[in-house]
C-alpha cells in the first residue's frame, strides 16, 4: 500500500504554535513539542503543561468549535477526566483559524498501557459508569443544541460497512488477513439487522476508542479525550470500543455496570470494534505507529 498523506490544507509546525499562544495568551514558550495529530488536528505540549489542538484541514473547524463548546458543559458531571478548555485562541495573521488549550492529561493511551486482568475488568467498570453517566446527560440542561447531529453517523451501517470495506481492501495489500474472512462475513451480516432508532437518541462520544482513553500511573482509567465527534445519537456508536480493545472476559462487568443492551446493539457494537481495528490498522500502517498496529492485530484476533 502506497503511504497515504493525512489530510492537511494549512502549515501547522511548532514555531507558528510558539508565536500565536504567546501572541493572544502571553505564554511564555520554554518548550514546545507534537504531541501527535490526526485526520482533523495537530496536537502541541507547550511548556509540559498545556496541550493546544489545532485544525488541519477546514473541514475540522466546526468539529474544533464544537468540541470546545461541549466540553465547556461536561467537566463538573463526568467521574473521568475530559479536557477543560483554558484558552480558546481566535483566528489571527500568525494562525487564520480557531484553537484551543487545555491542561495536559497526564499518563498513556489505551493503545499504549499493557493492563493486566484485574485492571482490564476495572476499566471496563470505570468507562461503563462514565458512559452510563454521559448518555444519562440532558443536553438542555447543559445548554447544548438539542439538534446536535452526528458529523460522521457511526450508528449507520450502510454508510460504516462502505468505509470498513475500503480500508480493508488497502490494509489487504499489507496484511494477509485470510484467516478473519469468515468472522468478518459473520459479524457484518448480524450488524446489519440492527436499525437505529430515533426516540433513543443521547449525548455520545461519537469516536470512541482505545486511543481516546487516557490511564494514569497506577494504570486506572482516568480521562476520555478528542471530543470533536459528540453529537445527539445511537448510544451504540460508543459501544464499540467494548469489543474493540475490552477482552471478552470483561464484557459481563462493563454490562453489569453501563446497564442491558439488546442482542441486535450488541451486535452492531462488535461491527464498529472490528470496524476501529481495521481503520486502525491501516492508520498505523500508515503513520509506521506500531502501537495501533499490534493493538489492531491483536482485536482481530480476539473479537
Amino acid at each position: 500500500m502506497a503511504r497515504e498523506v493525512v489530510p492537511s490544507d494549512i502549515e501547522i509546525n511548532a514555531d507558528i504554535v510558539e508565536r500565536v499562544v504567546s501572541e493572544q495568551f502571553g505564554i511564555e514558550v520554554e518548550s514546545c513539542e507534537l504531541l501527535g495529530e490526526g485526520w482533523d488536528n495537530a496536537v502541541f505540549l507547550v511548556n509540559k503543561q498545556w496541550v493546544f489542538r489545532f485544525p488541519r484541514r477546514k473541514e475540522a473547524i466546526t468539529l474544533l468549535e464544537r468540541e470546545i463548546m461541549v466540553l465547556k458543559a461536561l467537566n463538573p458531571y463526568l467521574s473521568l477526566k475530559t479536557p477543560e478548555p483554558v484558552f480558546v485562541g481566535k483566528p489571527s495573521e500568525i494562525f487564520p483559524r480557531p484553537f484551543f488549550g487545555h491542561e495536559f492529561l497526564a499518563g498513556k493511551t489505551g493503545c499504549s498501557v499493557a493492563l493486566s486482568k484485574d485492571e482490564f475488568i476495572l476499566a471496563a467498570r470505570d468507562l461503563a459508569r462514565f458512559l452510563k453517566e454521559l448518555h444519562a446527560l440532558q443536553p438542555k440542561e447543559l445548554e447544548l443544541p438539542l439538534k446536535l447531529e452526528p458529523a460522521y453517523n457511526r450508528a449507520e451501517f450502510q454508510r460504516m460497512f462502505g468505509l470498513f470495506n475500503d480500508r480493508l481492501h488497502q490494509v489487504d495489500e499489507n496484511y494477509d488477513l485470510r484467516q478473519y474472512c469468515a468472522k468478518f462475513d459473520d459479524i457484518c451480516a448480524k450488524a446489519q439487522k440492527y436499525h437505529p432508532s430515533s426516540i433513543d437518541m443521547v449525548l455520545v462520544h461519537g469516536d470512541l476508542y482505545h486511543r481516546h482513553l487516557i490511564f494514569d500511573q497506577a494504570n486506572r482509567l482516568s480521562g476520555i479525550i478528542d471530543w470533536g465527534d459528540t453529537c445527539i445519537g445511537d448510544p451504540v456508536a460508543d459501544l464499540g470500543v467494548v469489543f474493540q480493545f475490552f477482552p471478552k472476559f470483561t464484557h459481563d462487568a462493563f454490562f453489569a455496570s453501563y446497564g442491558k443492551v439488546d442482542a441486535l446493539a450488541l451486535d452492531y457494537a462488535r461491527f464498529l470494534g472490528l470496524y476501529y481495528a481495521v481503520v486502525l490498522l491501516w492508520y498505523g500502517h500508515d503513520r509506521t505507529d506500531q502501537d495501533l498496529i499490534s493493538t489492531s492485530l491483536k482485536t482481530l484476533e480476539l473479537i
